[in-house]
């Protein structure tokens, strides 16, 4: 046999080509390179090896249930991929809702804060400063980057969970 053509048709490396066959690694080089001829038994056990892959190639058992287990593993992985893509959606869906919650309720303690200052009695009282200090550090912790992050997470799970998985 000329290459390395029976290495390729059983699938094993030389030294466990070899083994199986009964012979030395050396053995096995030479024949494959056309130097030596195998041992009758060892011939033997190739042939009758190559020949069953031979009638078994297209629709071996093991194949079937290699691949039929495999298969099953990959869908297990798959809805496991998909439940965790929900989980993740939910959690951005909450999370954004309470950056909009509280960036609301700021904007209306803005606009109070500022109808207040307005006020003869109020204006610029040091309790309306430090209100408003408070309302911008929110609005900072939650700003509009930090919304607008949440909402492209959110679009790339949407995009993520359509796709058929």
């Amino acid at each position: 046999m000329k290459d390395d053509s029976i290495r390729k048709l059983l699938g094993f490396p030389q030294e466990e080509i070899s083994m199986l066959l009964g012979v030395t690694r050396s053995q096995l080089a030479m024949y494959e390179i056309g130097q030596r001829d195998l041992p009758l038994d060892a011939k033997k056990k190739l042939t009758t090896i190559l020949s069953h892959l031979q009638s078994t190639k297209e629709d071996s058992k093991v194949k079937k249930q290699f691949l039929a287990s495999e298969k099953q593993k990959t869908q297990q992985w798959l809805e496991k991929q998909r439940l965790e893509i929900e989980y993740k959606k939910q959690l951005l869906a909450r999370k954004k809702e309470n950056i909009e919650n509280k960036r609301a309720a700021c904007f209306t303690a803005l606009e109070v804060v500022a109808f207040l200052e307005t006020q003869p009695s109020n204006a610029s009282t040091p309790l309306l400063e430090g209100m408003k200090e408070k309302i911008h550090r929110t609005l900072e912790k939650h700003s509009l980057q930090q919304l607008e992050s949440l909402r492209m997470e959110e679009e790339y799970f949407k995009v993520l969970g359509g796709r058929s998985l």
